[in-house]
């Protein structure tokens, strides 16, 4: 039986991904054992598969994990230099006996620790990529808020494009000389592809987005498959009392407009949803707030205008939606545009900016830096894109594009790779 190890690192919408090629590798008839932080260890066994604890650990309220997600400059660099780097040992020291137990280990975009153990062991290894930042194309350039004004010309400019490659490349040295002391330790090669750039495998690199974010382009890496996006929602079912309220909601009067912060940004203590209410108090619109453990402190909420739940599944409920206002995670953007829906992303950081940035550039929607968003801005904003009907068409042009079966596809690509090799602990 092929045996793959699976690491996936992040918030919710990074593990689920990574579970949803667990189901589909597990109907190939795979052993799949899955290697990751230890905040979703009872989802992973819920699901059946054996779970392994490797870090960073952190939790989603830690303040560190929050300041990154709220930096739109500097957030992935201040991860990467206060968490994952420093942590890089005692990951190693988790993951390195598993990898040599399995056929083939696949890696979320910062699993160094894998990557490593893979290489000691001369195991093949397959690096995932979420959104098109990750793959940098000089010819499809991403938008980076560290460097707005370059990022605009590199979308124009190939030789542009590899001017902001460079750059990133020589602000992340330092990161990379960390990593290659490391690496030295152990006896490998200390020189070692820039961490925030450039972590692809020799084997097999896995596009777990649709072309509508981005096509494939002549630099991304060798041996890439684009999958699609691969969609899976933990289980998180409703009380008969909440199901009862929904309904009755979404029963009594016009679609809804729904806003969430996904599984990342939820915990953002900021003023998001207060200004995102008062938008569309002003616009007399219905809304559906889907926010976490924070909730709105306004007494005259009118319960027949706005509702507020805990959770819902997106795939549910994103098809009832009016229009949706989001943080712009590749995971939840990738629902919305399968749902055909009209978006206002309010993008913090990571992949978030860049994805927005597509959103617009594909007329299904508008974007504010979260760093900007006020009633003000967000009820100009939702006006337009209720009333515009040129972003509802796009839309639902857009929705048309997708198909199924991305973690099928996924599952695939990496049982073929590990072909049928067995692994001996």
């Amino acid at each position: 039986m092929m045996r793959v190890l699976l690491n996936p690192w992040g918030s919710l919408g990074d593990l689920e991904p990574f579970l949803a090629m667990a189901v589909a590798l597990r109907r190939l008839g795979a052993e799949v054992t899955i290697a990751t932080i230890k905040m979703y260890e009872q989802t992973v066994k819920k699901l059946g598969f054996t779970y392994v604890p490797v870090g960073p650990h952190f939790r989603s309220e830690d303040q560190l994990i929050i300041d990154a997600i709220t930096d739109p400059k500097m957030g992935t660099v201040s991860l990467v230099t206060e968490l994952l780097v420093p942590g890089l040992s005692e990951a190693y020291r988790e993951i390195e006996s598993h990898v040599a137990c399995h056929d083939v280990t696949v890696t979320h975009p910062v699993g160094l620790a894998a990557m490593i153990s893979s290489e000691i062991h001369a195991k093949p290894w397959v690096a995932t990529v979420l959104a098109p930042v990750a793959l940098f194309s000089r010819y499809d350039a991403p938008f980076l808020p560290i460097c707005p004004m370059i990022s605009g010309l590199a979308r124009h400019s190939p030789f542009v494009g590899g001017v902001m490659q460079r750059l990133l490349k020589q602000m992340a040295a330092p990161l990379a000389k960390e990593v290659g002391r490391f690496r030295s330790s152990l006896g490998l090669r200390g020189d070692y592809p820039n961490v925030l750039i450039g972590s692809h495998s020799p084997y097999l690199n896995l596009a777990l987005f649709d072309d509508a974010f981005g096509e494939p382009q002549r630099d991304w890496p060798q041996h890439t498959v684009q999958t699609g996006a691969c969609m899976f929602e933990v289980d998180a079912p409703l009380t008969a009392l909440d199901r009862r309220r929904l309904d009755e909601f979404l029963a009594n009067g016009d679609a809804p407009v729904i806003v969430t912060l996904g599984s990342s940004a939820v915990h953002f203590r900021g003023d998001f949803f207060a200004e995102s209410y008062q938008a569309l108090a002003a616009l007399k619109l219905r809304a559906l707030f889907i926010s976490g453990d924070q909730y709105l402190d306004h007494v005259d909420v009118d319960p027949t205008r706005f509702l507020q739940m805990r959770y819902l599944p997106y795939s549910d409920i994103f098809p009832a939606a009016k229009a949706i206002i989001n943080h712009g995670g590749i995971g939840t953007l990738s629902r919305v545009l399968r749902a055909g829906k009209p978006t206002l992303v309010v993008p913090f950081s990571h992949d978030q900016p860049d994805n927005a940035e597509r959103i617009r550039r594909l007329g299904v929607g508008l974007t504010i830096p979260a760093e900007r968003y006020d009633a003000c801005r967000a009820k100009v904003a939702i006006d337009r894109l209720v009333h515009e009907p040129s972003f509802s068409q796009h839309a639902t042009q857009i929705s048309s594009r997708f198909s199924e079966g991305g973690a099928a596809r996924a599952a695939h690509a990496i049982y073929e790779l590990a072909g049928r090799r067995t692994a001996v602990c």
